[in-house]
């Protein structure tokens, strides 16, 4: 089996990014062309492997790269914090609670992953700043966002496009209501019937 090329990065590898790397490599064994898609965690993760690995595509939506309202400034330092502090569960929503549909969804999220997702976000930002994307890229992002910092992905956006020859692109969808999960069929007040078309368009460009 091949063995990827990947990147050095600053510090050790979370575990993951060694799972992206895993299913990266067993894709190339399956087929010749990749294209990668990720959506919130998982679309830091495919702008990691637009960064470190060379792939047909990949598409960013909504990419988890920080947090609406939170400055980029202090994020590193709640990222540490939050990381220091006792681990919890809190509920997407304390009313529904583990009700919250669908029901395939994971109704909590714990404090440390948010900060191990900030921290990777605040890697993968140091990278940029002085290696251009080896895969060409499209992030998505929602006008109507009401979790992850559009900002943030503007930000990465901008700092990948100062390299030369770099295939960047930025795309933001309109009419989808204030919402962060755009793909979830199930999800009440899902629009998808708006969003899927849109990201289908960015697949074949």
């Amino acid at each position: 089996m091949r063995k990827m090329r990947a990147m050095p990065i600053m510090r050790r590898e979370k575990a993951p990014i060694v799972s992206v790397s895993e299913a990266l490599e067993i894709a190339r064994d399956l087929g010749e062309n990749v294209r990668v898609v990720g959506f919130s965690l998982g679309g830091l993760l495919a702008a990691w492997v637009a960064q470190r690995h060379a792939v047909e595509q990949v598409l960013a939506i909504s990419p988890f790269l920080g947090i609406m309202g939170l400055s980029r400034i202090v994020t590193p330092a709640f990222s540490k914090v939050l990381g220091r502090m006792p681990n919890f569960f809190v509920w997407w929503d304390p009313i529904k609670r583990e009700n919250l549909m669908p029901a395939h969804g994971y109704p909590r999220f714990a404090t440390h992953a948010v900060a191990e997702t900030l921290a990777l976000a605040g890697d993968l930002l140091t990278v940029a700043r002085t290696q251009a994307p080896r895969s060409p890229i499209i992030l998505a992002s929602n006008q109507g966002e009401c979790c992850v910092n559009n900002r943030a992905i503007r930000c990465l956006t901008s700092v990948w496009r100062h390299h030369e020859g770099a295939l960047v692109e930025h795309r933001s969808l309109r009419g989808l209501g204030f919402s962060h999960d755009i793909i979830e069929p199930l999800r009440i007040g899902s629009n998808t019937n708006r969003s899927y078309p849109f990201l289908r368009e960015l697949l074949q460009a």
